[in-house]
């Protein structure tokens, strides 16, 4: 983990008085690179959670930690309630947008160049607007008289997120608006220290405690609030200006290998025979030489391929397959891991050492 000792924050405008920044944190060297490049590319506000625990309702639910990002910069520290599968009123967080398989950016409509250098992950997001609030605890947060309200993507006033526009699991569903089904409404980013004070809100501090909560003041989130104003995160107009990550959930690294061809008689390595394979990047399956020997060679129906990818399947896990199917499409809702493409990088190799040896780490 990363530190900051104790720095003053970002967003301290003086005359403000806020508590210096300070707290450990996941940082860019430890993180994946797609995660690391996004962050410091993206110009959107970056929730990246780093850590969540469940508890029960009557012993708060549990907590989600995490690190507030903007071009590359840490700008404070959250906290929210517990990532549930099946929502929990009150003590569950809001679906995250990290893409939920690796499928999502391995699209065709991605450039070829991705694969020679893997891009930033191209995230979903929500929206962070300006709006008020008839919360008189929330309200102390107000700047100018707006406060910071979250919504997704297709709804630009701030007080809905609907479960078609997010990540949102089976369970969280429960009512519906303007014909679509509501996952969370009302959602803000204010104050109050740990999740208790959240309701599916994001609380956010300048300083981290080790226990995870933050020393979160309304004085603190009104100089996020003026920050974001000043900078022109947020305003008239501004939308799809949020990413919430899970760490969790991002692939990855596939580390570089490297290694020498060992004597299949002798069990030492042959000199001059190092080998070093660059870093490899993971594929979609139609990519991968070779794969079309694993392919079904008979056209089936769409709906025979459906119910071969469900077989073995729970109902639960069938009803999500299904669901993303409906968003994905058929060919995208499993992923082919780079197993192919790993094992094609050592038969080419094999191949050329024509029996030789051995490949060795």
């Amino acid at each position: 983990m990363a530190s900051i000792p104790d720095i003053p924050s970002p967003i301290a405008t003086p005359p403000s008085k806020i508590p210096r920044l300070s707290g450990n944190y996941v940082g860019l060297e430890e993180m994946p690179f797609s995660l690391k490049k996004l962050i410091l590319a993206t110009e959107k506000i970056v929730v990246l959670r780093e850590s969540t625990s469940k508890a029960s309702a009557d012993k708060g639910g549990g907590r989600t930690t995490g690190t507030m990002w903007y071009k590359g910069e840490v700008i404070g520290f959250t906290v929210e309630d517990a990532v549930r599968e099946e929502k929990i009123m009150h003590i569950t967080a809001i679906p995250d947008t990290t893409p939920p398989s690796l499928t999502d950016f391995l699209q065709d409509e991605f450039p070829d160049e991705y694969y020679k250098d893997p891009a930033a992950l191209p995230p979903s997001t929500y929206n962070l607007v300006l709006g008020a609030t008839n919360s008189a605890f929330i309200s102390k947060t107000h700047y100018k008289g707006q406060g910071l309200r979250i919504s997704s993507k297709s709804d630009p006033t701030g007080t809905n997120i609907f479960t078609e526009d997010v990540n949102a699991e089976l369970g969280f569903q429960n009512k519906t608006r303007d014909g679509k089904e509501l996952a969370f409404d009302g959602v803000m980013l204010h104050h109050g220290g740990n999740e208790n004070a959240s309701s599916g809100c994001i609380i956010f501090g300048t300083q981290r405690r080790k226990e995870g909560t933050v020393s979160s003041s309304p004085a603190e989130v009104i100089a996020l609030n003026r920050y974001l104003q000043d900078q022109k995160i947020v305003g008239k107009g501004i939308l799809d200006n949020l990413v919430i990550l899970d760490l969790n959930k991002i692939p990855k690294d596939i580390p570089q290998m490297s290694g020498e061809i060992i004597d299949g008689t002798t069990g030492r390595p042959i000199p001059g025979t190092e080998v070093v394979m660059e870093r490899l990047v993971i594929k979609p399956l139609e990519q991968v030489t070779g794969a079309t020997d694993i392919i079904r060679p008979t056209p089936v129906s769409d709906e025979e391929r459906l119910q071969e990818q469900m077989e073995g399947m729970s109902k639960t896990e069938a009803r999500k397959h299904v669901k993303n199917v409906k968003k994905y499409g058929l060919d995208n809702a499993k992923f082919a891991t780079s197993k192919l493409n790993l094992d094609e990088t050592f038969r080419l190799i094999l191949n050329k050492i024509k029996g030789v040896g051995s490949f060795g780490n």
